[in-house]
């Protein structure tokens, strides 16, 4: 039996998550064991009535806890599994298939994963975070599901979104995100990598960086297992 993980990170009524939905039914109807976490605006889905034909239908839910408390969303058991970072890394670690649907769009399907290596996550980051809180919870999120291993994370900063990599993140959107995360990305081996028309990097830059060409960025999207767009 094959494992489908998906991500939802947008509220009821965005287009997007109706996609969202679709598939989970679909994957369900091919006797696959499904996996959908909330995250982000995703969490206002968990009381609406395609979350409670899904649960009937069998499959596996789970919220984000601090998306959930952010939004005053009580942590009821009887809707969805409530966890941290750890367990969107465990699902992205353990699925067969994976794709998010977020604010920015729905992640294409991905290529087979390699058997015996763990599965490439590429999380995109293309907004402004003076102005969006999107690229904090990107932020958060790649960091949160580094941490536990289970899967190789690449970060890729595209358009105005380069600005993190600045040593001044105080004026950002969500600012506190920023001191506690970054400090992890930043002790990543591997850089944060710029989009080929990010502008350039800052002054005195807070993270490694290296910036690619778009035949890179091309070959990224299309070897990674799990693209995460924010």
């Amino acid at each position: 039996m094959l494992k489908s993980g998906i991500l939802l990170a947008t509220p009821p009524d965005a287009p997007v998550s109706a996609a969202a939905v679709k598939l989970a039914r679909d994957h369900l109807s091919a006797g696959n064991n499904v996996f959908l976490y909330l995250i982000d605006e995703g969490v206002r889905n968990l009381d609406t009535p395609p979350m409670a034909g899904l649960r009937a239908a069998g499959i596996k839910l789970f919220a984000c806890a601090y998306g959930a408390q952010n939004r005053g969303i009580a942590w009821n058991p009887d809707l969805a599994a409530f966890s941290g970072l750890t367990v969107l890394a465990d699902i992205l670690g353990a699925c067969d298939t994976f794709q998010a649907f977020t604010p920015l769009g729905q992640s294409p399907v991905p290529p087979p994963r390699i058997s015996g290596q763990l599965p490439k996550t590429l999380v995109i980051v293309s907004e402004d975070p003076m102005q969006s809180r999107l690229p904090a919870e990107a932020i958060r999120i790649a960091a949160g599901i580094s941490a536990w291993k289970k899967t190789e994370v690449t970060l890729l900063l595209r358009g105005p979104s380069f600005l993190i990599l600045s040593s001044d993140t105080d004026d950002f959107v969500d600012a506190d995100h920023y001191p506690h995360y970054l400090p992890i990305i930043r002790d990543w081996p591997a850089p944060v990598l710029l989009a080929p028309e990010a502008l350039p990097p800052p002054p005195d830059p807070t993270l490694k960086h290296r910036q690619i060409t778009a035949k890179e960025e091309a070959d990224l999207r299309a070897n990674s297992h799990c693209l995460i767009p924010f």
